[in-house]
């Protein structure tokens, strides 16, 4: 069974995770005409990912730890992919993303980690294709308040680019952003958080006219860790993302199921988007996760 501890720093990196959804653009991209994605959902794989991070490096270390005494991990390695399929308006979109993860802890309360992610969307009736590229560095902080409340801190930067075949809109992005994850330690075996944050990330376009434009999205949610074995956890979250600067917004739902091993860890997941006119998103997630 996780301990308090674990469990908070297990919570973190899922929570970063779905924050910042690295895989996508913006909705509405006012960027590209071959490509519509779900708002913000580049905030809400970020954030997700993080609290993901975190979660299973401490639960693989608490699992170790039951087994061979003074045994302990300080890295983590995740590996996801991921196919989904899109309806924006009457056009349909097929979509595979890639992430690569790593999380380092530098001692009880901090980590420090990056993220790479590559997406590659295709219209089925055109045969038009984007792809976009992201990186994000982070790094973790968390604080005890009572017995069963904790608070940890995320801040990250974003860096990504975005190449759109057959047009001339292709862009870059840059920024960064703070995200705080509150968790609640019901019991052992059940905790819940209620992450907020906010990212602002700046667009700037490649075709020559040196137009930038800046995003700020704000971010809230809440989730839940459930053992339902010791070396089998059950993550389930909503979050909403709005734009501060416009009525866009959304709603990612996510559910993920992880079983931890000796060494490799697996896990399946299931996320759609609610609540944005017209755009409907279906994805299914693989991931291996490697602790030493």
């Amino acid at each position: 069974m996780l301990t308090k501890k674990n469990k908070i720093q297990l919570a973190l990196v899922t929570l970063l995770l779905s924050t910042t959804s690295i895989y996508a653009e913006y909705p509405y991209d006012e960027h590209s005409s071959t490509q519509k994605e779900a708002p913000s959902e580049d905030v809400s794989d970020l954030t997700t990912t993080i609290i993901k991070n975190v979660t299973a490096n401490k639960s693989k270390k608490t699992l170790k730890k039951s087994q061979v005494a003074k045994v302990d991990f300080s890295s983590l390695i995740i590996m996801d992919s991921e196919k989904a399929s899109v309806k924006s308006g009457a056009t349909n979109i097929t979509s595979s993303a890639f992430r690569l993860s790593y999380d380092k802890e530098l001692n009880a309360e901090t980590d420090v980690g990056a993220i790479f992610s590559y997406r590659q969307s295709k219209v089925d009736a055109t045969g038009v294709k984007s792809k976009s590229y992201l990186l994000a560095p982070y790094y973790k902080y968390y604080t005890d308040i009572t017995d069963k409340i904790d608070v940890q801190t995320i801040g990250n930067l974003v860096f990504g680019k975005q190449k759109n075949s057959g047009t001339t809109s292709d862009y870059s992005k840059y920024g960064g952003g703070v995200t705080f994850v509150p968790n609640y330690y019901v019991s052992d075996a059940l905790l819940f958080n209620a992450p907020v944050g906010i990212q602002s990330i700046k667009n700037s376009s490649g075709a020559g006219t040196g137009n930038t434009e800046r995003k700020d999205i704000f971010n809230y949610g809440l989730g839940m860790e459930y053992n339902i074995q010791p070396n089998w956890l059950l993550n389930t979250s909503a979050l909403q993302t709005k734009d501060l600067g416009s009525s866009a917004k959304a709603t990612y739902y996510t559910i993920q199921s992880t079983y931890y091993g000796e060494l490799w860890n697996m896990g399946l997941g299931y996320k759609t988007v609610k609540n944005v006119t017209n755009y409907d998103e279906d994805s299914y997630m693989v991931s291996v996760q490697y602790n030493w």
